[in-house]
């Protein structure tokens, strides 16, 4: 399997868009906790809250609104090193070769456990 000039573009750009993501998120959590301090200690009178308690639904709306964006998009777009992940496991599991090499290894283990077993007294008499 080949990994295209575009799939190696995204896979350079896959951190810089998941850390936008998190940006987002932060920025709608900042936003949230700015609306809600402006509503719990610099509001006003009566009057002051009956203007404002709209835009103020607005702004808290528009936080919860970033935040989820922020985190689908943190859930949903994979860092690179998750990306070259998907791409590798699946083309390295495939190979034939990768395949046997378990096989091979086991071999080449018994062989030279067969080398390294000390001989019984009956074969050093035989010798």
């Amino acid at each position: 399997m080949i990994i295209t000039e575009s799939e190696m573009y995204w896979l350079t750009r896959l951190d810089a868009l998941n850390n936008i993501f998190g940006a987002v998120a932060i920025i709608g959590v900042i936003v949230g906790l700015m609306t809600l301090y402006l509503v719990m200690f610099l509001g006003g009178d009566q009057e002051w809250y009956e203007r404002n308690t709209k835009r103020a639904l607005e702004l808290l709306c528009l936080g919860l609104l970033l935040i989820l964006i922020g985190c689908t998009g943190q859930c949903f777009v994979p860092t690179a090193k998750e990306m070259a992940a998907i791409k590798l496991i699946p083309a390295v599991s495939k190979n034939e070769n990768v395949q046997e090499l378990p096989n091979k290894v086991v071999d080449l283990a018994n062989e030279w456990l067969d080398e390294l077993r000390p001989k019984s007294d009956k074969e050093n008499q035989c010798q």
